[in-house]
């Protein structure tokens, strides 16, 4: 078995008074990024949320606006933590990382997979539940059509 992939990032932006810009949505955007290549979706938005949330809050409640703003991420083993500090200031967020096999994605192609290996029909049942069973409907009058009467 694999072992889990450990990420650590730390980002200093000092003086926060000088910014001019989104700073909270770049920062979750980039950790958004990275850690979608390498862990399920779910666990990357979670992230960028978080991120964004974070240093918005700290940048908005900050008391010393010429002060430095941390970020730190991390991930170790199975948690993944966020800090967001200012001089004055620390905000944290913690959240259990998702094991790559219990990513929907890979649940979905180890489905298929299996029920192609078995001969199973149907795939995952969607041809039967759309109407593999159909019958064509009739259409009226089972032949040509009868020529217009004449004009008189």
């Amino acid at each position: 078995m694999s072992r889990p992939v450990g990420i650590r990032v730390s980002i200093t932006i000092s003086p926060l008074d000088h910014v001019a810009g989104d700073v909270p949505g770049l920062l979750g955007n980039f950790v958004f990024d990275l850690l979608q290549m390498l862990y399920p979706r779910q666990l990357s938005s979670k992230a960028n949320v978080a991120v964004i949330e974070l240093v918005t809050q700290v940048m908005e409640q900050r008391a010393v606006h010429d002060g430095a703003l941390h970020v730190d991420l991390a991930v170790d083993g199975d948690v993944l933590r966020i800090s967001v500090a200012s001089p004055d200031m620390t905000a944290e967020y913690r959240v259990t990382v998702t094991s790559p096999a219990h990513d929907p994605k890979n649940l979905l192609a180890e489905e298929v997979s299996r029920r192609r290996n078995e001969r199973q029909p149907g795939g995952l049942g969607l041809a039967r539940l759309t109407g593999a069973k159909k019958k064509p409907k009739k259409r009226g009058g089972g032949g040509s059509t009868p020529p217009p009467p004449p004009l008189s």
